[in-house]
């Protein structure tokens, strides 16, 4: 920003060479980025997307997509309950949707809640059996909860469905290394 001005105080209408269209958003991004987090984490927690070629900033999937990026954004920052009651809700919007279980798995599984956790994962690979990271979450989540050999089988059928996965790999090995395994 010019002349190293905190993005508060620049114009409500362009921001770092955004044209903003909804204020409300806008007051909400100021306060974030001045508070330090980062301006992609805002973007999904505000459930704003920047049009490339458009330079404009606006609310523009639909709900459940929104939810969806809002409690991912939220695992990924540790606010579990406000991620578990997002992803809750793309649930209920779209009741198929692998990828809401499996975050929501993730949410539950910060919370150590590792049962639960397990069981949304199984839903999502029940609705995407070829979804990879679904795989790598329940190896993870039965690592966690002492079931080590199911654990490995998870981690082998995440890479079998993507094999440059590099943190399954990590895994696998870390896995291999504690039961001396190699």
């Amino acid at each position: 920003l010019p002349n190293g001005q905190p993005i508060a105080q620049t114009s409500p209408i362009w921001a770092a060479g955004m044209k903003i269209s909804n204020p409300l958003a806008f007051r909400e991004l100021l306060a974030g980025m001045n508070a330090g987090m980062g301006l992609n984490a805002l973007l999904q927690i505000h459930q704003l997307e920047l049009i490339e070629g458009i330079d404009t900033a606006w609310l523009s999937t639909p709900e459940y997509s929104r939810e969806l990026k809002l409690g991912s954004a939220a695992v990924q920052i540790g606010k579990f309950d406000a991620a578990i009651v997002a992803l809750e809700k793309v649930i209920l919007l779209k009741p198929d949707y692998a990828e809401a279980y499996s975050n929501l798995g993730l949410a539950l599984q910060g919370q150590s809640k590792l049962d639960q956790a397990l069981r949304n994962y199984k839903i999502a690979l029940s609705l995407k059996p070829d979804y990879p990271d679904a795989h790598y979450n329940l190896g993870n989540a039965l690592y966690y909860s002492g079931h080590l050999e199911d654990a490995i089988e998870a981690y082998h059928k995440a890479v079998a469905l993507q094999p440059d996965h590099a943190d399954v790999y990590y895994n696998m090995g870390r896995l291999h290394w504690l039961r001396r395994d190699f």
